[in-house]
């Protein structure tokens, strides 16, 4: 009896607990299930416009992504369409979607790789995010005379890349084998998702200290960074640690369905209490760490019966991420980024500024991020990649860009300053639309054209990592050629 009831009562809780934390998912998020006003049909257009933007882009040999942006921007820019989706839940998507992306990184990172490689790890992850956002704050207070704290923050939005684009490109290189040899797929996506929480959590810091009501505490604000990333990493490692808790979720999609849940409530939940760059580093601990466990590589927590070992659950919920993402988040995403570039609101006499610094933090990120490279054992075209490859905009942009004109307008409306701030907020979503347009296609034919030819193909340490599942796939059409070191 008592093991019977030990049994089910694992079993109850496995089945109750998802859909618990999705009505708590939906609290944090807002959401009344039952109201009558939630724009699903606006959805259904964005979502049918994006798969045929995807559909149209492969037919003309060009990045889906690409195909997808073009359907938002068709949408924003046609009064035909009529299309009116709440800016609410355009945050909602680009936050869920960024949630995914990152947990879908943290289950693929190669621990051993990337101990092995440490300190190009975090070269990567700091300097080139750091050098674009202090050379474009400079050129921003030189060329559109912005405040400092502004310029900073704006250099901070501009210097994060798109996960979205960067992950989603590294993972389909290492399915078919190029540059697995010396883990660069690994290295460049934890590098891609650790640079977006710093960029993140600067510029929350920034503008919290840029823009605030006089009765802001200063002191507050200033230790709102490193309250934010101690309460990722406990959110994530919590969350990991849950997970890795087999003998309770012992079903395929309780395992994913708890994995997304965890992501998205860390996200929206610490963004409801003002710690918005928790979330991300929560998102990625938590699919690392759950990863971790998964595959068996903490003896300790073994011995604790936290349930490690089975590398095929980091299978099964890679895939299973992989199609949520595919079919559901991207679409979505993308086309929702599109919609963000109305051309009809962007000021044309602001658009050659907002080039021009762009062209500018671009010009100085690639050098560095070449330069984080060295010493780690890469030819001279491994390292040109990642470092090319270190350069999309899109969904952090879309996400933070429109953030300190929704601040400008609450808090300081009655100012004298008022007027200043509205015109530097709008220049900061311009020239966060314009890095979207000039990166985000060049960078998606980059990975998917020069990915193949400069990066060493791995066909027999693919097939072996994979024990040669038929559901997977090991190809390589041809190898990749590298230079010299």
């Amino acid at each position: 009896m008592k093991l019977l009831l030990k049994k089910e009562g694992r079993a109850y809780i496995g089945h109750v607990a998802p859909i618990l934390f999705f009505y708590l998912l939906l609290y944090v998020l807002d959401i009344d299930p039952h109201a009558d006003n939630a724009p699903w049909f606006v959805l259904t257009v964005l979502w049918v416009s994006a798969v045929s933007g995807d559909f149209i882009s492969k037919l003309l040999g060009l990045p889906p992504l690409v195909g997808q942006l073009a359907a938002g921007i068709v949408l924003a820019n046609t009064t035909a369409s009529n299309f009116d989706l709440p800016d609410d839940w355009h945050s909602r998507i680009r936050s869920s979607g960024l949630v995914v992306i990152l947990l879908r990184s943290g289950l693929d990172i190669d621990h051993e790789k990337i101990r092995t490689a440490g300190s190009v790890a975090l070269r990567l992850t700091f300097l080139p995010a750091l050098f674009e956002a202090l050379i474009t704050a400079l050129a921003s207070a030189v060329i559109l005379d912005m405040m400092p704290l502004l310029a900073l923050a704006q250099g901070f939005v501009l210097a994060a890349v798109s996960p979205a684009v960067v992950v989603g490109g590294m993972l389909n290189l290492r399915r078919r084998g190029y540059g697995i040899g010396k883990g660069i797929p690994s290295l460049v996506i934890a590098a891609a998702s650790l640079d977006d929480i710093v960029a993140i959590s600067a510029f929350s810091m920034c503008i919290g200290i840029a823009i605030r009501d006089e009765s802001s505490n200063m002191v507050w604000l200033i230790l709102n960074l490193p309250l934010t990333l101690l309460l990722g990493a406990a959110l994530g490692i919590g969350g990991g640690l849950m997970l890795s808790l087999t003998n309770l979720w012992t079903k395929r999609w309780q395992r994913t369905s708890l994995l997304l849940l965890f992501g998205l409530i860390a996200m929206n939940g610490t963004k409801k209490i003002g710690f918005s760059g928790s979330g991300a580093l929560a998102s990625i601990a938590m699919g690392a760490i759950a990863s971790y466990m998964w595959q068996g590589l903490c003896r300790r927590c073994q011995q604790n019966n936290h349930g490690g070992g089975d590398n095929n659950i980091v299978r099964q919920t890679g895939r299973d991420m992989d199609f949520v993402w595919t079919m559901i988040c991207e679409p979505l995403l993308f086309s929702s980024v599109g919609t963000a570039l109305n051309f009809h609101t962007i000021p044309a006499r602001t658009i050659p500024w907002s080039l021009a610094i762009v062209i500018i933090g671009l010009a100085g990120r690639i050098p560095i991020a070449y330069m984080a490279t060295s010493g780690a054992g890469f030819t001279k075209l491994e390292r040109y990649f990642v470092a090319f490859s270190w350069c999309p905009k899109a969904t952090v942009q879309a996400a933070l860009s429109f953030l300190p004109l929704a601040m400008v307008k609450e808090v300081m409306v009655d100012r004298s300053e008022y007027q200043l701030y509205v015109e530097m907020s709008n220049q900061i979503i311009t020239t966060a639309i314009i890095s979207i347009l000039v990166t985000l296609g060049p960078s998606c034919w980059f990975i998917e054209r020069y990915g193949p030819k400069w990066l060493e193909c791995n066909v027999s340490q693919l097939a072996a990592g994979k024990k040669a599942s038929k559901n997977n796939m090991v190809e390589c059409s041809g190898s990749g050629h590298g230079s010299s070191p």
